[in-house]
């Protein structure tokens, strides 16, 4: 009974406390465009997700761009990481004084997908379907009010970073953008997205250029054109001269209705071109075709209706043929395998034991993960935020990357 109080005061005081991650960086003033960052988490907080036996704890990282109102406080970046990874790195969007905001965060079955789901879904760039910041967006609310599937601890890391103007790409110029971004929504976050779209962009772009641009001008024209017969006024055939800078759309915005549909003149709309243009085209083929038909169509009629029924007839048989032999053969196996067969255990018997066998595995898996997990737990020094200084086996393919990434491309200064 001790122990559970004990166990109970923990988990109320990890709550309570202010400082249960520990956030570590190079430094936080004139900051780099991209920043390693490392972090520890209390040992009371370690013990509250051990006695928890919470599965797939993650890190919840958000940053802010700060301002002295709460409405110029924009949200660039949001991340969850696995809480044993020790270290991530950081690209910001701009320069100017920024707040990164953790917390720790779980799904309540250890579901680590639902997990991503939940916070990472955006219906915009940097705009999630879950709001994870307060109304002053100076702090994160607490998970278990975010969504009714998700957990986490009360409180975090906050870490000020100022970043400076100077290490940031410049903008490449401006016909090279507009060419390399012509499929594209949004503008390359770094060089080397950059890099990746300049690679299509002069090696099959121009290929799909060429066609999309034909299909465009064909179908705004036979649309234009169409609209002309129909006596439609206010076509604009803008998307015809500029394909690149009008869209499709533009050719029928601006539509007034038709000069041959007038109610004071109703007789107009049999002198509309596309109805003449029918009609002519409609007695040209007649006059051209049937003359020269000479076809019984009442036996033409019968004799298609008697074939069609008649391939239904033996598709039907054929069909029923198979299945009736994939159904015998089932039945027989099953007959045979009966007879061979020993006696089952009951049905319930089995169940239990295969739970028994799931739950083994779980706490294995999770002595496993703590076991992992225990390397994070605050020391009392501060640690180096750098790929040399982490555990050999936490050097994993995913960081060197990252550090490889965060040497060779700069990101762009979004304005």
């Amino acid at each position: 009974m001790t122990k559970e109080k004990e166990q109970k005061s923990v988990a109320k005081e990890t709550k309570k406390s202010e400082d249960l991650i520990c956030l570590f960086t190079e430094k936080t003033q004139s900051a780099d465009s991209v920043i390693r960052i490392r972090w520890c988490i209390d040992k009371d907080v370690f013990e509250d997700l051990k006695m928890r036996k919470v599965e797939n704890a993650h890190l919840l990282l958000v940053v802010v761009k700060y301002g002295e109102n709460p409405w110029h406080r924009k949200e660039v970046l949001r991340k969850l990481v696995p809480l044993e990874q020790e270290m991530e790195f950081i690209q910001f969007k701009g320069p100017g004084l920024h707040k990164i905001m953790t917390t720790i965060v779980w799904d309540i079955d250890g579901n680590a997908d639902r997990l991503k789901k939940t916070f990472l879904t955006s219906y915009h760039r940097n705009c999630y379907d879950t709001n994870v910041l307060t109304y002053e967006r100076d702090k994160l609310a607490k998970p278990n009010d975010i969504s009714l599937r998700t957990d986490g601890i009360d409180g975090g890391g906050v870490l000020e970073v100022d970043v400076a103007e100077g290490f940031f790409a410049k903008d490449p110029p401006k016909w090279l953008s507009e060419w390399v971004n012509l499929f594209f929504t949004w503008k390359p976050t770094d060089q080397c997205d950059f890099r990746k779209r300049c690679i299509l962009a002069f090696s099959i772009q121009p290929i799909l250029v060429l066609i999309w641009l034909i299909g465009k001008e064909l179908t705004t024209i036979g649309i234009g054109l169409f609209l002309l017969l129909c006596g439609i006024r206010g076509v604009d055939f803008s998307p015809v001269r500029h394909p690149f800078r009008s869209e499709m759309n533009e050719i029928w915005n601006k539509l007034e209705g038709s000069i041959f549909f007038n109610k004071k003149y109703p007789f107009l709309a049999a002198f509309t071109p596309i109805f003449v243009l029918t009609i002519f085209i409609t007695l040209l083929l007649v006059t051209n075709y049937v003359p020269d038909l000479d076809v019984n169509i009442e036996k033409t009629m019968i004799l298609s209706a008697v074939a069609v029924t008649f391939l239904c007839l033996i598709i039907t048989i054929f069909w029923s043929i198979y299945w009736g032999l994939i159904i015998s053969c089932e039945k027989i196996t099953a007959c045979v395998y009966k007879l061979k067969a020993k006696p089952c255990k009951p049905k319930w018997e089995i169940e239990e034991k295969r739970k028994r066998a799931r739950d083994f595995q779980k706490e294995l898996a999770l002595e496993k993960e703590y076991e992992n997990l225990s390397s994070v737990v605050c020391t009392g020094r501060q640690l180096e935020p750098s790929l040399a200084a982490l555990p050999e086996k936490k050097r994993t393919i995913y960081l060197r990357f990252l550090d490889l990434k965060a040497k060779v491309c700069k990101p762009f200064a979004e304005h």
